[in-house]
């Protein structure tokens, strides 16, 4: 099985690591079941969706078994869930699902039910918790008008300010009493208590009376300081000025929901394409800039394929204007599979990590769908290229769906999706998984106090850049003094990303500048072993796949007062910089969760070229 997923920015195919601020990497562990009765069930528990407060809880909510909408909650970062409870009854069988949170300790789910009302059309309902997860109110309906309604209310979506304000959007056929058409329009409604009252459904979308187009997929997002979007997917030609294609919209609001403006194009070439542009999703990070993904069966013009592809575009003023279109998975120009319901997510510090379903690239997948991520550090300009996160894609045998993500904003980020696959063959119906993720990162600067080579024979470095990405290659040997024995290594062998001692391989120029970042997980399993194993005096690290960062080989070995240290890397993944004109000297380091770390110095290479630096230590 694949050992993790690692988004490392890097050049070339990647963002330039030598540009960036920090040198950061996203590291996934296994999956896991969240839905306690997994083993014994039958039924389908599928579309997942994630909050935290960023204080330590999570929540997890999803639609179950018997149309229930069940729930469970973690405080340890995802290692441990409650077994799941239902919080809606029979009158209010559950469909897809939506959840959020202020962060204060008010946490509110929605979802579409066929309910008990009136007997036929669906409509959404409500429930509230004041103790993270742990105990709901009874379901209520959100749109007020469910008792009396005739039209289907669906694809519900949340936010909140965290100041007080929360906004549900969704899509509707209704005709809100005559007022607008029957044609599928985007509502909205309004609570400033905490989601205990919500005010009755309004049209969002201003030409609701008029447009003949369906409206429907809405996302809505605020950034916190009084910027709201909402997005959406319309087949409608705002009266022949784009195309009747599914295109993406957007209105704003700056007053906390009360008034939209009217629907304008989120995708710029909205009045030429000729594919499909649906399932848009958004993420704001505070500070005026907004990141939107959909999926698209547009050319762009003939540089990409006509299959599904993850497209972005980006917004640096509070979602005035919008980026052309591109696409988020650098694969588009060249695959043939299909990329969809992407999401994005940033923890507001920089990093923005989008995840979708899609066949996994190269030879990681085993032909199925997997949960498919990717990083950027500039603002949505570049994206890493696409890496699996489920470590078991190379060998499961059921397709991934419904991804979610999400970030406490210190380092930690828990993804979930459904899949009728968790332990290497699909057992029929769908469960919730969830994985782990950390920030695992090279320092901003060479750390210090590490312990040195120099003067020390038999220390080298090479760095090759290929022109296929596939033979990039790093090879590196440390010898040197005793600097704590085996003791100063670590366990890399126990816990996971969360809880075990991962290892970086960090390369900086003479400028202090991160060139090259890697990352060998600690946990996990490597194709059929565990990817960490004692060794003579010492440890060994091995994963063939070359999974999460480019590296297949650590050896690690204290013997005699002597350390010794080898690494081997390989493949796209490495992200290896450009090599030409680099700043001297470089130091290499080997840095250790647990605070350990060891160090090269190369200021006199014996190659210095654009595709190769080789160079014994000083």
């Amino acid at each position: 099985m694949l050992r993790g997923s690692t988004i490392v920015a890097g050049v070339g195919l990647l963002a330039c690591l030598a540009a960036a601020p920090r040198a950061t990497a996203q590291t996934f562990g296994s999956p896991s079941v969240i839905n306690s009765n997994a083993s014994a069930d039958t039924a389908i528990d599928v579309t997942p969706q994630i909050a935290t407060d960023r204080a330590g809880h999570w929540v997890v909510a999803w639609s179950g078994a018997a149309n229930s909408v069940a729930v469970s909650r973690s405080s340890d970062n995802g290692a441990t869930w409650t077994p799941l409870e239902a919080i809606n009854d029979a009158s209010t069988r559950g469909g897809a699902v939506q959840l959020a949170t202020d962060g204060a300790g008010i946490w509110v789910a929605v979802w579409e039910a066929q309910d008990a009302l009136d007997g036929s059309d669906v409509d959404l309902f409500t429930s509230r918790s004041l103790d993270a997860g742990a105990t709901w109110s009874v379901p209520a309906p959100l749109n007020t008008d469910a008792a009396t309604d005739s039209g289907d209310d669906l694809e519900p979506e949340l936010a909140t300010d965290g100041a007080g304000t929360w906004i549900a959007t969704w899509a509707s056929n209704d005709t809100l009493g005559g007022t607008i058409g029957s044609d599928y329009d985007i509502l909205y409604a309004r609570s400033v208590d905490g989601g205990v009252t919500w005010s009755p459904p309004s049209p969002l979308n201003s030409n609701a009376a008029t447009d003949t187009g369906a409206d429907n997929e809405p996302d809505i997002e605020t950034d916190g300081a009084g910027t709201w979007l909402t997005i959406w997917t319309s087949r409608d030609s705002l009266g022949g000025t784009i195309g009747a294609d599914p295109d993406i919209l957007v209105s704003r609001s700056n007053d906390a929901g009360v008034t939209w403006t009217p629907p304008s194009p989120l995708n710029t070439n909205a009045a030429s394409d000729s594919g499909d542009d649906f399932f848009p999703r958004v993420a704001a990070d505070g500070h005026g800039d907004w990141i939107a993904v959909w999926t698209s069966t547009d050319s762009l013009g003939g540089t990409i394929g006509n299959d599904e592809d993850t497209l972005t575009a980006t917004s640096t003023d509070g979602g005035l204007n919008w980026s052309a279109p591109h696409a988020l998975n650098s694969t588009a120009t060249r695959d043939t599979a299909n990329d969809a319901e992407p999401q994005v997510t940033t923890d507001g510090l920089g990093t923005w990590i989008a995840i979708w379903y899609g066949a996994t690239p190269g030879n990681f997948g085993g032909g199925d769908d997997d949960i498919l991520i990717a990083r950027s550090t500039d603002l949505g300009s570049t994206w890493s290229l696409p890496l699996p996160l489920n470590t078991n894609a190379a060998h499961d045998r059921g397709s991934e769906s419904d991804p979610q993500l999400a970030t406490d904003g210190a380092g930690t980020w828990l993804a979930v999706w459904d899949t009728p696959d968790v332990s290497g063959k699909a057992i029929g119906d769908f469960d919730i998984v969830v994985a782990r993720g950390r920030d695992i990162e090279c320092t901003t600067l060479p750390m210090t106090g590490c312990t040195s080579s120099l003067g020390e024979p038999g220390n080298s470095l090479l760095l090759r850049n290929a022109v296929d990405d596939g033979n990039d290659e790093v090879l590196w040997k440390w010898n040197g003094a005793d600097a704590g024995g085996p003791a100063a290594f670590g366990d890399p062998s126990a816990g996971d990303v969360l809880s075990g001692t991962s290892y970086r391989f960090c390369v900086y120029d003479g400028n202090a500048a991160a060139l090259l970042a890697s990352v060998a997980p600690a946990g996990g399993v490597c194709r059929t072993k565990a990817c960490w194993k004692a060794a003579s005096s010492g440890l060994r690290y091995g994963d063939p796949e070359l999974t999460p960062g480019g590296i297949d080989k650590i050896n690690l070995k204290a013997n005699a007062g002597r350390d010794k240290l080898a690494l081997k890397g390989s493949g796209p993944y490495l992200a290896m910089p450009a090599l030409d004109a680099l700043a001297l000297p470089l130091v290499a380091q080997l840095q250790a969760g647990n605070g350990s770390c060891w160090e090269s110095t190369y200021s006199a290479p014996s190659t210095n070229s654009g595709d190769a630096f080789q160079a014994s230590g000083d």
